[in-house]
């Protein structure tokens, strides 16, 4: 049963690509991949596959995704970009891109494989959780999926905020004669829920019989976070 929900919400929610649970958009390399290098039968020299908290960060949250297709490409110095909708449109609906002054962002912010000018994506939805929750946006963990761009991070309060949040970004370098195109339905952002909390954080010695621990933890020959220790999370 579910206890919380976040909500998506926009004018016309039909016509629009709507933002998914993360887990719909596993990698393809990691359906591929095989859980062991060596003789399954043995259980020998497991891959990344059989790592439970490698799963957690490819099925926790939820993406919003680009609406259409967004060309750049660069035309002497300048970064430009292209769309066949029209961007008025668009604009209507809270959908394009916008740019950054440079002096609003920090030069180290900025990647050696980055353009330095930031932008923006603009975001149809508008998000709401449950109080006392909060969202964190990021690029989806651990994924390929924006390699072609990098979203600064940020935490909104949501279930306080009621406005669209737009999502900051860096663009990869690019060449004269090697557009990049973001293709509709790619992930723009990771939408992670979590609640706030008050922390204070301690320093102590460690008495811990890590030993015993341990013993205790792996006593099988697989599967030993998974049955013992992790929690499922569920994010549909």
């Amino acid at each position: 049963m579910f206890s919380k929900t976040i909500e998506f919400s926009a004018p016309n929610p039909s016509v629009l690509l709507q933002p998914v649970p993360i887990k719909r958009l596993m990698p393809d390399w990691y359906k591929k991949m095989t859980n062991y290098l060596g003789r399954k039968a043995l259980k020998e020299d497991s891959t990344i596959k059989k790592c439970i908290p490698f799963l957690d960060t490819l099925t926790s949250g939820y993406v919003i995704l680009n609406q259409v297709d967004f060309m750049f490409y660069k035309q002497k110095e300048n970064i430009l970009w292209k769309t066949n909708q029209s961007l008025p449109s668009l604009r209507k609906w809270n959908i394009g891109i916008e740019t950054h002054g440079l002096q609003q962002v920090a030069s180290d912010m900025v990647q050696k494989d980055e353009d330095d000018q930031p932008y923006k994506w603009l975001n149809p939805w508008r998000i709401k959780t449950p109080k006392n929750y909060s969202c964190l946006f990021t690029n989806p963990f651990n994924s390929s999926h924006s390699r072609k761009f990098r979203i600064i991070d940020g935490i909104v309060d949501t279930d306080m905020y009621d406005i669209r949040i737009n999502f900051p970004f860096f663009l990869k370098k690019i060449e004269e004669d090697l557009p990049i195109t973001i293709k509709k339905g790619e992930p723009i952002a990771l939408v992670f829920p979590f609640m706030r909390d008050e922390w204070k954080m301690t320093i102590k010695k460690d008495i811990i019989d890590h030993e015993q621990h341990e013993v205790n933890l792996f006593r099988s020959i697989v599967d030993n976070y998974k049955n013992f220790v992790w929690r499922k999370k569920r994010y549909d």
